[in-house]
């Protein structure tokens, strides 16, 4: 029995309000540590986003991905967390994880705060995640979830052992988990060739496994063991018809000597040969050798053609032939000797015109040397097989195909001096494992409602783009490697709609892909890095769909979507680019969720220039400059996002930015949670604003805004700071726990502050000085650390009918405000019936 390489991993799934005090984090702690020393030592990370946000986000694509790892779920049951989407999503996603392989106890749910959801069985019975989770309570924390567990004196102390006690039975949970064998990727159905082999491949995790791959040959009713077939994968002998129709599976055994059975996999034998075969086959046919050294009776190939009955065969021997081919009837040719060493050329004309059922050509250098609008291959029907050439037009287009089907492989196709391949006029087909370089404008286009595969090629150097789709043209575009042209890797323009799938498009000159023109498509798990210009661009009523990409290190922004574009772009990574993560501007209106979008060197989203759209759902952190910038009339709806980690602002706005700013978190940002500067407006509302490293909520330079029922907490400078002439207003906002003032209004700040809650900050509730003047009403501001209100340096405003009860240094107090000669510009004050 072999070691396989598993290491185990748990994603802590919570609710930020419940971490008061870093209480959950140094639980985490504690739970590795117990884990690691129950299993000998071995690491096992728990995934908490405080701490390590790049590690949970490889762990959501883990989950969506359905990838190789088996990984432990740790939700913290509290009311907040069956109140918040994210947690009830997380939730969901495992069980559905659990589900797929077969488990049941890979979630451990720790109860650390009493939950009516939980408790009554009527409330229990309408939620079906409760209801789920309930029975399955593994840990117990609710009586020490206000311990000091980090002090030596309690982890020393009698108390404690209860606490350590419940920490090795969760360990040992996890330990014999751990080993035991689960299968996270099952054998597929494979179909091979006669005369080939078909490999069969599975992923499990556990400890000390061992493989039995079996064989049935009835259908998958009974099993034998394959001698020797003891790995992660088995590899069948040289296939026969009698293999057509076998099921194969795995038995998989852990360290504990549990045995698991892979689902079945069937093999199909492909009895279809290829077209040469298919050829050989005839029995009337001939085979025809060509050479120019007068060693035959035929010297040219257009005599071979001319000769030769339909499918027959022609070999061509080395040498330079000085001619043009029509190939008008099925035939092969073929090329016998090294590439380069058979070389057709003209000048004034194509060099193979293709127009024939099928046929097959290969193994020979084609050129066109000169003169007209000549390409050098020509396919205007059928289904050529165009294979292992060398090809390159000094005229047009290297090949050109019309109304036909072609299998174009293996060819090395460049320098033409127009298009690398041209597909026009409907036409199909399969373009593959080609390299196409240095042509003067598209490596491969494709218009006119044509509709190929181009799959595994190396597109490269050339003068124009990699791939330009065009004029309804579509397609599979897949698995390519498109760099170093000079414009876009990939350009989709006027209805273009093609499908872009796991291609590598990196160190162009230009764009990594561009949509414009109502170009479409679909763009889906490219890798898209180091181009000069976007990773992706859309404009002009470009609407593609553009999922689970990663986009990275581009040398300018990694999206950008204007001048009317539109899209979705979805569950994408971008990170280190050099501009924004994503631009909308110039009436751009795109769709924008469920990305990740961080390590920036500028801002993580940039929207300006009358730029629109929605973005929802995003994990935006890390970057260099704010997370996002809304300015120019900038009006988007920003809803649900993550912002966090910021090495600037959160969010700002300013230069008459606008927006719906709602039901987003916002924490641990370096500067203000919420900016909001020169005559912006938007509207804030249901969002978590906390733990940043100044003020909350920022609004200077004339800024304004409605501000409504946000929470607002835990930064270091005050929760809402109202400075430079900045005038919103702030409706029915829970202002608390600060480590200064709850509001500062200063430097002629006006404003109207209702209705809201501003409790246990650790200085003033409010600060009003230098002339500021807000109008104030109806506000409860309780339990601050100093002053209810603390007026000085020649504030003034309108307090009317706040309760300013049970603060630490009184409800109110006013300081350095001469009354008998008051400065000319002094703003008045009015305190009327305040709860003292």
């Amino acid at each position: 029995m072999r070691k396989h390489g598993f290491k185990p991993a748990a994603f802590m799934s919570y609710d930020h309000n419940d971490d008061w005090n870093d209480r959950l984090s140094k639980l985490r702690e504690l739970l590795e540590i117990s884990v690691r020393n129950h299993t000998g030592g071995k690491t096992f990370k728990i995934f908490q986003d405080k701490r390590d946000i790049k590690w949970g986000e490889d762990w959501k694509y883990r989950i969506k991905e359905s990838l190789n790892e088996v990984t432990f779920f740790i939700p913290i049951l509290t009311p907040s967390f069956f109140n918040s989407q994210y947690c009830r999503f997380e939730l969901e996603t495992f069980l559905n994880r659990e589900k797929m392989v077969n488990r049941k106890d890979l979630i451990l749910p720790i109860y650390y705060m009493d939950t009516p959801i939980l408790d009554d069985d009527t409330k229990r019975e309408n939620d079906p995640l409760a209801k789920e989770i309930r029975p399955r309570i593994y840990l117990d924390w609710r009586d020490f979830r206000n311990c000091a567990i980090e002090s030596r004196e309690f982890t020393s102390s009698p108390e404690s052992k209860p606490i350590f006690d419940i920490l090795d039975g969760f360990a040992k949970q996890i330990g014999d988990a751990l080993s035991k064998a689960v299968i996270t990727i099952h054998p597929h159905d494979q179909s091979a060739n006669e005369g080939s082999t078909a490999t069969f491949n599975i992923e499990a995790n556990g400890d000390d496994l061992a493989y039995q791959w079996q064989q049935s040959i009835d259908g998958g009713k009974t099993f034998s063991n394959i001698p020797g077939a003891t790995h992660s994968s088995y590899t069948t002998p040289i296939l026969t018809s009698n293999y057509n129709g076998g099921v194969y599976r795995i038995i998989v055994k852990g360290g504990n000597n549990d045995c698991i059975a892979s689902n079945h996999a069937a093999l199909s034998i492909i009895k279809d040969a290829p077209l040469r075969e298919v050829m050989d086959s005839k029995e009337s046919k001939t085979t025809w050798v060509v050479d120019p050294k007068h060693k035959g009776e035929i010297t040219t190939i257009t005599k071979a053609i001319s000769l030769a009955k339909a499918e027959d065969t022609i070999h061509v021997r080395p040498g330079i032939y000085d001619e043009s081919l029509l190939i008008d009837k099925p035939l092969e040719i073929i090329g016998d000797g090294e590439l380069g060493e058979i070389v057709i050329r003209t000048s004034g004309t194509s060099v193979v015109q293709f127009k024939s059922t099928f046929g097959c050509f290969s193994n020979m250098a084609l050129q066109q040397l000169s003169g007209g609008n000549w390409p050098c291959v020509n396919i205007s029907q059928g289904r050529l097989e165009l294979h292992d050439c060398d090809i390159t037009s000094h005229s047009s287009s290297c090949i050109a195909i019309g109304n036909a089907e072609p299998n174009i492989h293996d060819n090395i196709i460049h320098d033409g001096n127009d298009i690398g391949i041209l597909l026009s006029k409907n036409s199909g087909g399969i373009i593959e494992n080609n390299k196409i370089f240095g042509n003067a404008l598209a490596g491969v286009e494709i218009r006119g409602k044509s509709n190929p595969r181009v799959l595994r090629n190396k597109i490269y150097d050339g003068k124009g783009p990699g791939i330009l789709v065009s004029k309804g043209g579509s397609g599979i575009i897949e698995n390519n490697e498109i760099y170093g042209n000079a414009l876009g890797g990939v350009e989709i323009i006027d209805g273009g709609n093609p499908n872009v799938m796991r291609n590598e498009i990196h160190d162009g000159k230009g764009v990594g892909i561009s949509i414009c023109r109502k170009g479409k498509g679909n763009i889906e798990e490219n890798e898209i890095y180091n181009n000069a210009l976007e990773g992706v661009e859309i404009k002009e009523e470009g609407n593609p769909i553009i999922r689970r990409n990663k986009l990275r290190n581009g040398q300018s922004k990694g999206f950008t979507v204007s001048y009317g574009g539109l899209g979705t772009i979805e569950e994408n990574e971008v990170f280190g680019h050099k501009r924004a993560g994503v631009e909308i501007t110039e009436g751009g209106n795109p769709k924008v969720h469920h990305n990740r979008i961080h390590d920036g060197k500028d801002c993580g989203i940039l929207i300006s220039k009358n730029g629109a759209g929605i973005m929802e759902d995003n994990y935006i952190f890390n970057n260099a400059f704010p997370a996002v910038v809304i300015s120019d009339g900038g009006n988007p709806i920003l809803r649900r996002n993550l912002i966090y980690d910021g090495q600037d602002m959160g969010i700002f706005i300013y230069n008459k930015g606008m927006g719906l700013i709602e039901d987003n978190k916002i924490y641990n940002n370096n500067h203000a949670g919420v900016a909001i500067s020169g005559k912006s407006n938007p509207k804030i509302r249901y969002n978590r604003i906390s733990d940043g490293k100044l003020s909350g909520i920022l609004i200077y330079k004339n800024g304004e805004g409605i501000i409504e029922d946000n929470t607002i907490s835990g930064n270091a400078h005050s929760g809402v700071e109202i400075t430079e002439e900045g005038n919103p207003t702030l409706y029915r906002n829970r202002i608390d726990h600060g480590k200064n003032v709850g509001i500062l209004i200063a430097e002629s700040g006006l404003g109207l502050i209702e209705d809201n809650d501003i409790s246990n900050n650790a200085q003033a509730g409010v600060e009003i000085r230098e002339f500021a003047c807000p109008i104030m009403k109806g506000n409860r501001i309780n339990k601050n650390g100093n002053y209810g209100i603390f007026i000085h340096d020649n504030g003034g405003g309108t307090i009317v009918k706040n309760d300013l009860r049970d603060n630490s240094h009184g409800p109110f107090e006013l300081q350095d405000w001469d009354i008998s000669s008051p400065p000319p510009n002094r703003p008045k004050l009015t305190v009327l019936d305040n709860l003292e």
